[in-house]
């Protein structure tokens, strides 16, 4: 078993830190998002620890796709559930119910929630884009991996497709906003939905790969 990282708990800390003091001081936007950056932070911690058992499981001859989205099941979906269901309930009995604002949230795509679409009175569950971030990380990083553990890419390649979406999100991010073509639910989940935050993802996926380049401080 891999040892516990005392570090990223103190960052961990810092992310929610972050995200807290935004939401009670909402003018301090004006001079730096520091929700977003707390967030932010979150995805690649989260990211280094997934990259970190999946490549470890690969390593070992352990890796077990199923055991994977169980685990991920059983960490996340009990407690997610109980709280949509004790929601849906509450909202039913104060009149309060609008399934056009809460669909998103059980099937995890309510970071696809555009801000044009919001309702501030049902935004009982908008914070759940950054869970819904996370629950489409899981699978396509562990499909990513099984491609990784038959062989059929690289370490190097692997490496490569990481590299490859810290460059092309923020081209992403630029192309919604300045083509108009792009659809509202696209446009406006610009810094929630999963191709716009990836980049994050990514760096990482990389800071597990390089983390005794890192601990040494040796960046190039």
């Amino acid at each position: 078993m891999a040892k516990r990282i005392p570090s990223l708990d103190g960052l961990r800390a810092l992310s929610i830190i972050l995200v807290v003091v935004s939401h009670s001081f909402s003018d301090l936007k004006h001079f730096a998002d520091l929700g977003n950056l707390g967030v932010r932070m979150f995805f690649i911690i989260s990211s280094f620890l997934i990259v970190g058992i999946l490549s470890r499981d690969v390593d070992n001859g352990r890796f077990d796709l199923r055991k994977f989205y169980f685990k991920r099941i059983i960490r996340t979906f009990p407690a997610f559930y109980t709280y949509l269901m004790v929601l849906f309930i509450s909202l039913y009995f104060f009149d309060l119910f609008d399934w056009d604002q809460l669909w998103r949230a059980p099937i995890y795509l309510e970071n696809y929630h555009p801000r044009s679409h919001w309702n501030k009175i049902q935004w009982f569950v908008g914070h759940s884009w950054s869970l819904a971030v996370e629950e489409q990380f899981y699978l396509l990083i562990s499909l990513v991996f099984l491609l990784f553990n038959n062989k059929w890419i690289s370490k190097k390649t692997l490496l490569i497709i990481f590299c490859a979406v810290i460059v092309v999100t923020p081209i992403i991010r630029i192309a919604y906003f300045l083509i108009p073509q792009v659809p509202e639910v696209l446009r406006g989940s610009v810094h929630r939905s999963f191709e716009t935050v990836a980049d994050a993802l990514a760096v990482g996926g990389l800071a597990y790969f390089f983390r005794q380049r890192i601990e040494k401080g040796m960046f190039f």
